[in-house]
């Protein structure tokens, strides 16, 4: 089990992953932007003025990871949802009973299912409401 710290902005998360990839010494490995994500697979309907936005951005500090996103379309950034811990998991079990445990007296953000990105992902905000994003990657053939 892996974790990893999870950055949200308000629309200048670009701005954020080349200014700590300057600032850390880090190396940006990928970017996905909202347009990139096929419609209609677990993802809430984009507006077009938001399609350039990054849906998610990894960037690499001496092989520690951070993750970035602008925050979905309408949800409102304020301080305390900036920061949600991602755990890499090992298995699929692993991942379900963790989330079976973090969700209790918790709120469902996004339900476990099979995701476009090749991964099982599921998102919640437990009881203390700190947000906690689960992902299994299929292994790769």
């Amino acid at each position: 089990m892996k974790f990893i710290p999870y950055l949200t902005f308000e629309g200048n998360a670009e701005e954020s992953i080349n200014f700590y990839a300057d600032a850390l010494g880090g190396k940006i490995e990928g970017i996905m932007l909202y347009k990139d994500a096929p419609p209609g697979e677990g993802m809430p309907p984009t507006p077009d003025d938001y399609m350039d936005k990054i849906l998610h951005g990894s960037l690499n500090i001496n092989g520690e990871v951070l993750y970035f996103s602008d925050a979905f379309p309408g949800s409102e950034v304020i301080s305390g949802n900036t920061v949600e811990i991602n755990i890499a998991c090992d298995s699929e079990e692993q991942l379900r009973e963790i989330y079976n445990k973090l969700v209790i007296d918790g709120q469902v953000l996004m339900p476990v299912d099979k995701m476009f990105w090749g991964a099982i992902f599921g998102s919640i905000k437990d009881k203390f409401g700190i947000g906690w994003n689960l992902n299994y990657d299929f292994p790769q053939e």
